[in-house]
C-alpha cells in the first residue's frame, strides 16, 4: 500500500471539499497561495486578513491568511511560526514584503521549518 501524502493547507484550500479527509480541510474562499519556490519574494498591498479554521489529523486549529495584491494578482500569504510577529502588526491597506530565506533545522520526526523575513509599510 502506498503511503498517503498529506496535503498542505494551501493545496487543500485550493482543491476544496473533494479531498476532505485526505489532509487538511479548509472551509473558506481563499486566493491562490503564494508559491515561494517559484517566486521567493512576495511584495504587495494587503487587501484583507482572514482567519480560517483548519481541520487535520491533529484536530481543529485557526490560521490567518493575508490576501496580498500586486501586479501579478492576489496571493494568499499564510501565517507561519516565523511570520507571527509580522501578522500581529499587519493591517488592511499595509504594504508588505516577505522573503523565503530557506529551511531551518528539523526536529526529530518533524519537517524542517520554512524560514521567512518580512517587513511592513503601514498606512494610516
Amino acid at each position: 500500500m502506498a503511503k498517503r501524502e498529506k496535503l498542505s493547507a494551501a493545496d487543500a484550500a485550493r482543491l476544496g471539499s473533494e479531498f476532505a479527509g485526505y489532509g487538511i480541510k479548509v472551509t473558506a474562499e481563499l486566493p491562490d497561495p503564494w508559491d515561494f519556490s517559484k517566486k521567493p519574494v512576495l511584495e504587495g498591498t494587503v487587501q484583507t486578513i482572514q482567519t480560517v479554521t483548519l481541520e487535520d489529523l491533529r484536530g481543529v486549529r485557526k490560521a490567518r491568511v493575508a490576501h496580498v495584491t500586486n501586479k501579478d494578482g492576489t496571493f494568499g500569504l499564510w501565517e507561519s511560526a516565523t511570520l507571527v510577529p509580522l501578522f500581529n502588526d499587519l493591517k488592511q491597506g499595509d504594504d508588505v514584503k516577505v522573503r523565503f530565506i530557506g529551511l531551518g533545522e528539523a526536529k526529530p520526526g518533524r519537517s524542517a521549518p520554512k524560514l521567512f523575513m518580512g517587513g511592513i509599510k503601514q498606512h494610516g
